[in-house]
C-alpha cells in the first residue's frame, strides 16, 4: 500500500504495477488500459510542453463526453504538462465561452467536428488528439500542491461557477492497492463526476465501465454483460427504473453497492429501485463540487425520504442561522460542510470566495436540518426561496404541489425580477393533456397560500436539464425574459 502525492503520479505507478488492466470500457466495447492510459498522457504532455504552453496555465478540455478514456488522457496528460486542466466537456457554446472569461485558458483540447467557433475565444492554440512522436515526460516536476483540476459547478440556480482542486485535495486519504479482484464500476454520470471515479479506479485497479449518456435499458445491460459490482447514477435515473419492465436476463446479482447523488427519489421510487437491484445497497451522497467527495452518505431510509446522511469521514456539518452561528438539532438553517482536506478555491470569483468559503467551512447554499441521531435533512435550497413582498415562497413546496396535479408531469418553480414586490413567482411547467393557466390557478388557490401561487407560468414539452440531470432554470429564466420582450 502507498500514498500517492500527485494525480499523475497516481496513474504512473498503477500503470507501471498493471500496464494491461483496463482502466475504461467506453460505451461501443473498445478500451483503453492503463498502460495505454500513461503512454498517450505521457505523449499529450510533451506536446504541450513543445508548442509552449507555461507551466500554471489552464488548458481547456472540450472534448465530447461520448469516450471517457480521451478526456482521461487530456486530465492526466494537461497535468503532467505542468499546465492546468479545465474539464469543459459537455458546457453549451454560450456557458463554455464564460468559462474560457473566467479561467482564461491558453488552449483548448477538442475534435474537429466541435465548431471552432464554439469554443476558441481568446484562446490562441487549439490541440488535436492525436498520437504524438515525442518521448515521454516524468511525473517528478508536478506537485502536490498543484492546481490537478478546474471543474465547474452544477449552475443549476444560476451561472455555473469555476473551482480549483490540488493534488493533495483530490488525493487527501488516499491509498494505491494491490489490484486483487477484477471490480467494474459503471459511471452513469457527468465526465465532471467520472473524474473522481477514475481517481478511485487508479487506486484500486479498478475498471470503469462508461455510459455517457443514461437510460434505463442500456444501463442495466452494460451491467449485467460487465458483471458490474459497484455503479453510479443521479437520482432522476432511479426514477425511471420500473421492476417489472426493466429486469434483465440474468439478473444482476453481482451489483453489490450503488451511490446515488442528487435530489434523494422518493420512498416509491427507491423501493421499485430496490426490486430491479435486490442484493445491491444504495447509498445516497450529497456533496457538492466545492468540497466533493466530503458530504454526507447514508443508505437510502424509507421511512426519513427527506434525509441523506451522516458526516463522510472527515468531514463536518453544522446548521446555521443567518448571523452564521450553529444552530441546535432539529432547528432549520443554512448547511455549511467542512471538509478536512485542503481547501479548494474559486476561480476568477474573488466574492464568491468571501461568500461560499468561511475559515474553512463552505456554505452550501442549502436549507436543512440535523436530527438527534445526526442525519442530515435537505428541504430546498436555501438560495431556491423566492422572496415576493415581505413573505417568503418555497420552491420546492410549489413544486411539490404542482406535481400533485394529475395532468402536470413535471414542474419547476424560480423568481423573477419584479419592480413592484421585488420577485414573482413563475412555473414551469409539462403536461399530459390540454390544461391552462385557470386550471392550474384553480388547482393551486386550494391548496397554498396566496402569495405562494405563480403568477406566470411556462408551458414547456420537457424542462432543460445539465449533464446532472437537475433543471437547468437559468435557461428558463432567459426564455421567459425573451417572452416578456416580444
Amino acid at each position: 500500500m502507498k500514498t500517492p502525492l500527485t494525480i499523475p503520479g497516481l496513474l504512473e505507478e498503477r500503470a507501471a504495477r498493471d500496464p494491461e488492466l483496463r482502466a475504461v470500457s467506453e460505451f461501443d466495447g473498445s478500451a483503453m488500459t492503463y498502460g495505454r492510459w500513461w503512454s498517450e498522457a505521457t505523449r499529450l504532455a510533451a506536446d504541450l510542453r513543445g508548442r509552449g504552453v507555461p507551466p500554471g496555465r489552464a488548458v481547456a478540455i472540450a472534448l465530447s463526453e461520448e469516450r471517457l478514456g480521451e478526456i482521461a488522457v487530456a486530465w492526466i496528460g494537461v497535468a503532467l504538462s505542468g499546465a492546468v486542466p479545465m474539464l469543459a466537456t459537455g458546457l453549451e457554446p454560450s456557458a463554455l465561452r464564460r468559462g474560457i472569461e473566467t479561467v482564461r485558458p491558453v488552449a483548448v483540447i477538442h475534435r474537429l467536428e466541435r465548431s471552432t467557433d464554439e469554443v476558441s475565444g481568446e484562446c490562441p492554440l487549439e490541440v488535436r488528439m492525436e498520437p504524438l512522436e515525442h518521448p515521454p515526460t516524468a511525473s517528478s516536476d508536478v506537485l502536490p500542491a498543484d492546481a490537478a483540476l478546474v471543474l465547474h459547478t452544477s449552475g443549476s440556480t444560476g451561472e455555473p461557477k469555476w473551482v480549483s482542486c490540488s493534488s493533495d485535495n483530490l488525493l487527501w486519504g488516499k491509498c494505491i492497492w494491490e489490484a486483487r479482484r477484477k471490480t467494474d464500476y459503471l459511471c452513469a454520470v457527468s465526465p465532471r463526476d467520472a473524474l473522481g471515479m477514475l481517481i478511485d479506479a487508479m487506486c484500486r485497479g479498478w475498471t470503469i465501465v462508461w455510459q455517457p449518456h443514461f437510460n434505463v435499458p442500456d444501463f442495466l445491460d452494460l451491467a449485467v454483460r460487465h458483471q458490474v459490482r459497484v455503479a453510479s447514477l443521479y437520482a432522476r435515473g432511479i426514477t425511471r427504473l420500473n421492476a417489472d419492465e426493466c429486469r434483465p436476463p440474468g439478473g444482476l446479482d453481482r451489483l453489490r453497492t450503488i451511490f446515488v447523488s442528487g435530489s434523494p427519489p422518493t420512498a416509491d421510487a427507491i423501493a421499485r429501485f430496490q426490486a430491479v437491484v435486490p442484493k445491491a445497497k444504495i447509498l445516497n451522497l450529497y456533496t457538492q463540487t466545492e468540497t466533493w467527495p466530503e458530504g454526507a452518505m447514508m443508505v437510502y431510509d424509507g421511512s426519513r425520504p427527506d434525509a441523506v446522511g451522516t458526516p463522510t469521514t472527515g468531514s463536518e456539518i453544522r446548521v446555521t442561522g443567518a448571523d452564521g452561528s450553529a444552530l441546535l438539532p432539529n432547528q432549520v438553517g443554512e448547511v455549511w460542510l467542512f471538509p478536512a482536506r485542503p481547501a479548494r478555491r474559486y476561480v476568477g470569483r474573488t466574492t464568491d470566495d468571501r461568500k461560499g468559503f468561511t475559515n474553512g467551512w463552505i456554505r452550501t447554499g442549502d436549507r436543512g436540518y440535523v436530527d438527534d441521531e445526526g442525519r442530515l435533512h435537505l428541504l430546498d435550497r436555501w438560495r431556491a426561496v423566492i422572496y415576493r413582498g415581505f413573505t417568503s415562497v418555497s420552491v420546492a413546496e410549489v413544486e411539490t404541489v404542482l406535481s400533485e396535479h394529475t395532468q402536470v408531469t413535471e414542474a419547476a418553480v424560480y423568481g423573477v425580477p419584479d419592480p413592484r414586490v421585488g420577485e414573482e413567482v413563475v412555473a414551469a411547467v409539462v403536461v399530459d393533456s390540454a390544461v391552462d393557466e385557470d386550471d392550474l390557478l384553480h388547482f393551486l388557490l386550494a391548496r397554498l397560500r396566496p402569495n405562494q401561487v405563480p403568477r406566470h407560468f411556462q408551458f414547456v414539452g420537457e424542462l432543460p436539464r445539465n449533464a446532472e440531470g437537475e433543471v437547468a432554470k437559468m435557461l428558463l429564466r432567459r426564455r421567459f425574459d425573451e417572452r416578456q420582450l416580444t
